[in-house]
């Protein structure tokens, strides 16, 4: 079974979420990753994720380019880095559970 990019055609106007930065005035320039410290990863979905600890946010850079923070626990970033497959950890565990912002 092939999997599908989530993010591939979706507008991120229309992201049902459990809440977005932008709702919390927590989007914008301030939540953005500077392009160091990301790390590349196996997956049909996902190219590279950082995660910053002072901040407590997980930067995601999906396939098709697009890249989102999620405010996630350091063990859940952990957690998506040891799984056998990653994109299947980050539906199951991230998608639609955290806040996030489009960067």
């Amino acid at each position: 079974m092939a999997e599908y990019d989530l993010m591939k055609d979706v507008d991120s106007d229309s992201f049902s979420s459990p809440g977005t930065f932008a709702e919390d005035g927590l989007g914008g320039e301030e939540t953005q990753a500077k392009d160091t410290g990301w790390v590349s990863v196996t997956s049909s979905m996902i190219s590279a994720v950082r995660y910053v600890s002072a901040e407590g946010l997980m930067y995601v850079r999906f396939v098709n380019g697009a890249e989102y923070t999620y405010a996630v626990p350091k063990q859940v970033f952990d957690g998506m880095l040891g799984a056998p497959s990653i994109g299947s950890y980050f539906r199951k565990n991230v998608y639609n559970r955290y806040r996030y912002a489009r960067s």
